[in-house]
C-alpha cells in the first residue's frame, strides 16, 4: 500500500503547484506572468452604454460632476492644471439641507427619526460638526446622527449635490429591516437594480465615457454586501479622477456606501506619447543591468501622484504604470510624454500580489509542496502502523 499511497501523495503535490502556478502563467513574456491574480478573475469592464445603466446616460454632465473650468496646457505638452476653490458658492446651511434631504428619500422612516448634525463637541465622530474640505474636490462634510445611523455625508461645494456617503446601520435595525423583506439576499441582478434605483431617486445621470466595472465583490461571511463600481476612460486613457462606487447590503438593499467623484473631460490626445514599450524600457532603464528585471505591464492613466489635503490646485498628465519585477515586484510611474520616472515604489497589493515576482511565488509553492508531503507522510504513516497493530 505505501507506494500507491506515496503516489498519491505526490499526485496531490503537483496539483496543488499546477493551481498555484498555472494561472499567472496563462499569458507570459519568456516565462514571466504579466497578470496579477487579481487581473486574472477580474471582471471585464462594460461601455455604461452597454450596461443595467443604459438608461441615465446623457451628453450634459450631472451637476455633481466637477466642471470644465481648468485649464488645458499644450505646451510643451498635454496636461490639465485646475483649481475649484475660487469657485465655492454653496452655504453650510444649503449643504446640511442637502444631505438631510439625501438620507431621508431613500431611508425607511424609523432609520432617520430625529436626524441632526453632529455637534463640535462630539469629536468621536467624523467629519463630525459641518465643515468645507477645499483641496481638489471642494466639499461640505458632515455627521448625521439619529438614534439608529449615522452618515457621513460629502456635498459638492460647487453645486451642492451630495457626492459621498457612508452609513452605518445599527445591526438590530438591518435585521427588522430584512425581516421587514422576508430576509431574502439580493442576486446579483437585483443589486445592480437596487444601485441603478438609487441613482434614479437621486436624480443622476452619467456620461457617455463611463464604463461600468461590474460587481468586484459578492457577500461573503462577515461581510454582506455587494460592491459595484463605475469609472471614467477617455479616448482608452482611464482617469482615475473618475469613479462611482455603490457599497449594497445584500439583505435590504439599502446602499451603505456611495460615491460619484467625477471631473468632466471630454478629449485626452495621445498622439504624441511614447508607447507602453518605451515606457517599459523607461522604467528598466533604471536598473544597472536592464536584464536582472522584467517589464511585463505598461497601463496608461490621465492622473497626479500624492495627495495632499491643503492643496487646492491640481495638476493631471499623462502617465504610465509599469509594473517591473527582479526578485521583487516594483511600480514604475513614467511620464508618458517624457520617459521620466516621476515615482518609483515596492509593489505589495491585495491578495496574491505580494507574491508577484516569480522567485517569491516559487519559494512559497516549495514551501507549501513540503508541508503537504510531510502531513502527507503523517497520514501514511499512522495509517500503516494503525493496521500493523
Amino acid at each position: 500500500m505505501l507506494p500507491n499511497k506515496t503516489m498519491v501523495v505526490a499526485l496531490l503535490c503537483a496539483i496543488l503547484i499546477a493551481l498555484v502556478v498555472s494561472p499567472p502563467y496563462v499569458s507570459a513574456i519568456d516565462g514571466i506572468p504579466h497578470q496579477h491574480f487579481s487581473e486574472f478573475f477580474a471582471n471585464t469592464s462594460t461601455p455604461v452604454n452597454q450596461s443595467v445603466f443604459a438608461s441615465l446616460v446623457n451628453d450634459t454632465p450631472d451637476s455633481v460632476v466637477y466642471p470644465q473650468t481648468y485649464q488645458v496646457l499644450d505646451d510643451p505638452y498635454f496636461m490639465i492644471v485646475g483649481d475649484y476653490e475660487n469657485e465655492i458658492n454653496v452655504s453650510m446651511e444649503e449643504a446640511v439641507n442637502a444631505s438631510m434631504q439625501f438620507l431621508t428619500r431613500y431611508l425607511p422612516s424609523n432609520l432617520t427619526t430625529g436626524l441632526r448634525v453632529a455637534e463640535a463637541q462630539e469629536n468621536n465622530y467624523w467629519p463630525g460638526a459641518p465643515q468645507i474640505i477645499a483641496d481638489y474636490w471642494p466639499r461640505w462634510a458632515m455627521t448625521l446622527i439619529s438614534e439608529s445611523i449615522d452618515a457621513a455625508v460629502y456635498v459638492n461645494a460647487l453645486s451642492g449635490k451630495v457626492t459621498r456617503v457612508a452609513l452605518f446601520l445599527d445591526s438590530s435595525d438591518l435585521t427588522m429591516i430584512a425581516s421587514n423583506a422576508e430576509g431574502i439576499s439580493l442576486t446579483t441582478d437585483q443589486a445592480e437594480e437596487a444601485a441603478k434605483d438609487f441613482l434614479v431617486l437621486h436624480g443622476y445621470t452619467l456620461l457617455p465615457n463611463a464604463v461600468y466595472a461590474g460587481i468586484l465583490s459578492l457577500p461573503a461571511v462577515g461581510k454582506n454586501h455587494y460592491t459595484l463600481a463605475l469609472h471614467e476612460s477617455v479616448d482608452g486613457v482611464s482617469v482615475p479622477f473618475g469613479d462611482i462606487f455603490f457599497e449594497i447590503e445584500a439583505s435590504t438593499g439599502i446602499i451603505t456606501q456611495f460615491e460619484y467623484r467625477w471631473i468632466d473631460i471630454e478629449h485626452i490626445p495621445i498622439e504624441s506619447i511614447l508607447t507602453s514599450e518605451e515606457a517599459k524600457l523607461a522604467s528598466l532603464a533604471n536598473f544597472d543591468d536592464p536584464n536582472e528585471g522584467a517589464a511585463i505591464s505598461a497601463d496608461l492613466f490621465l492622473g497626479m501622484l500624492g495627495y495632499d489635503p491643503d492643496v487646492s490646485e491640481f495638476e493631471l498628465r499623462l502617465i504610465y504604470d509599469v509594473t517591473v519585477i527582479t526578485t521583487a515586484s516594483y511600480a514604475y510611474f513614467v511620464d508618458a510624454h517624457t520617459g521620466e520616472i516621476l515615482m518609483t515604489s515596492v509593489y505589495f497589493g491585495s491578495g496574491f500580489d505580494i507574491i508577484y515576482s516569480p522567485y517569491a511565488r516559487m519559494g512559497l509553492v516549495f514551501g507549501v509542496a513540503i508541508l503537504v508531503s510531510a502531513v502527507g507522510f503523517r497520514i501514511v504513516s499512522w495509517k500503516l502502523r494503525a493496521r500493523s497493530n
